[in-house]
């Protein structure tokens, strides 16, 4: 009995359905392993029909997976299982990771009470807001006045204020 045309398109949709499932579980790689002897299955059985079939089944296996593989990496996310399985790009707010350095340093000279112990580190809260704050030297419990003296590696150095 000759291997049907059929199965090998069996196994090679077999084989793009695994590795579809590699993209969307954590399988540690079986999934796409499957889906390669599916694949190696299919390419044997198309040379059991002849040389021809079997080169143009290399061909299109070799070109078609790739892209089957791009498509579904670029098409997954925006279907309503992808928005579900996948993050978000981030949102990239200037400042939001990192404190403006002009503002800061419009800060110095100005009183500011201590939210935390500065131990050395800790937080300040000045003008409504709370800023990341270093004891220029000793611990500073909280609830006392400082004065910003500087600023360093976007946090402002503080003292204990008279």
């Amino acid at each position: 009995m000759s291997p049907t045309l059929g199965f090998i398109v069996l196994l090679v949709l077999a084989g793009l359905v695994l590795m579809l499932f590699e993209l969307l579980t954590v399988s540690f790689g079986i999934l796409t392993g499957l889906s390669i002897i599916s694949f190696a299955a299919a390419i044997y059985l198309a040379f059991t029909i002849s040389v021809a079939a079997g080169i143009w089944m290399i061909i299109v296996l070799a070109i078609g997976v790739p892209v089957y593989l791009v498509a579904m990496i670029r098409w997954l996310p925006k279907t309503s299982i992808g928005k579900k399985l996948f993050l978000e790009k981030a949102q990239k707010d200037s400042g939001a990771a990192a404190p403006d350095a002009a503002a800061l340093d419009g800060l110095i000279g100005k009183e500011a009470l201590a939210e935390t112990m500065l131990r050395p580190g800790g937080m300040i809260r000045i003008e409504g807001r709370r800023v990341d704050a270093q004891a220029e030297s000793g611990v500073i419990d909280a609830g006392k006045k400082v004065r910003i003296v500087g600023i360093s590696m976007g946090n402002a150095v503080v003292r204990q204020a008279e």
